[in-house]
């Protein structure tokens, strides 16, 4: 959509959109070791508008001239494979560092009784975002039994979307 717009004293025309925009979805279940933050394999686009989405690296990088604000969002479902989590943590890593993270810790969230539990979580936050930052969705589990679980592989349990903010 086209539109006039004023800027510093001056006119423009032009597209105005929140792009880049990406959506993505892993396609098949990340697995998890005990007590180690995994990075979630999210190797499937609904919706990428700037090519800046890695399927192989699993990450968002903001491409040259995108700078700004950005909406970023992480949903997963996490499953225990026959044991009981006592944590799980989803997180958004920025450049390779934690910087937002949903956590629940009770000491013991499943049944214990071996079958497939299942816990989700989500994040949303605006963060601020350079030319070549890089954004990622990671998750980590803490199993009372020491046993592996995963993250769901499925578009409708699992996501990883942003855009950038426009206005801000």
């Amino acid at each position: 959509m086209a539109i006039t717009k004023l800027v510093a004293d001056s006119i423009t025309s032009g597209a105005i959109a929140n792009t880049p925009a990406f959506s993505v979805y892993p396609s098949a279940a990340t697995s998890l070791s005990d007590v180690t933050n995994t990075k979630i394999a999210f190797n499937t686009e609904i919706l990428d508008t700037d090519s800046a989405f890695n399927t192989s690296t699993n990450r968002f990088t903001v491409p040259s001239g995108k700078g700004g604000y950005y909406q970023i969002n992480l949903k997963a479902v996490f499953e225990e494979l026959g044991g009981e989590f006592s944590q799980v943590i989803l997180m958004i890593y920025k450049n390779g560092s934690n910087i937002s993270e949903d956590n629940i810790y009770s000491g013991g969230l499943g049944s214990g009784f071996g079958t497939t539990e299942r816990w989700s979580r989500s994040i949303s936050r605006i963060v601020y975002l350079n030319d070549g930052d890089y954004v990622e969705g990671f998750g980590y589990i803490n199993e009372t039994s020491g046993n592996a679980g995963e993250v769901s592989g499925t578009q409708f349990l699992t996501t990883f979307d942003g855009y950038r903010l426009i206005g801000v």
